[in-house]
């Protein structure tokens, strides 16, 4: 289903995604989520977290999407006015290994 079905109507997108390094590393893995502000999805806020390294989760998902989701209400004008909720939350997990398709929200 093409995505344009969805243009007039307001809604929050937000993506995450996982830096995981090669195995044997000891590297921190990377986890970031980016959201966006405003209704017409132009203007973008990001988190990042670094966590144990080959951990397929992001650790700390809850937390960064609730940041983002307030920085959206709050550019909104608050969760309380009319209007500022948006019709549709469209999630993107990019980076899901073979392994982590069990693991998906």
């Amino acid at each position: 289903m093409p995505l344009t079905r969805y243009a007039n109507n307001v809604r929050f997108e937000i993506e995450s995604n996982l830096r995981l390094y090669a195995p044997g590393s000891s590297a921190s893995s990377i986890a970031a989520v980016v959201g966006n502000t405003d209704p017409s999805c132009t203007k973008y806020v990001a988190r990042l977290s670094a966590q144990a390294n080959r951990k397929e989760i992001i650790e700390d998902l809850e937390n960064m999407s609730f940041e983002i989701l307030h920085a959206y209400f709050t550019a909104q004008g608050g969760a309380g006015r009319q209007g500022s909720r948006p019709a549709r939350v469209i999630f993107y997990r990019d980076g899901v290994s073979e392994a982590g398709h069990g693991l998906r929200v």
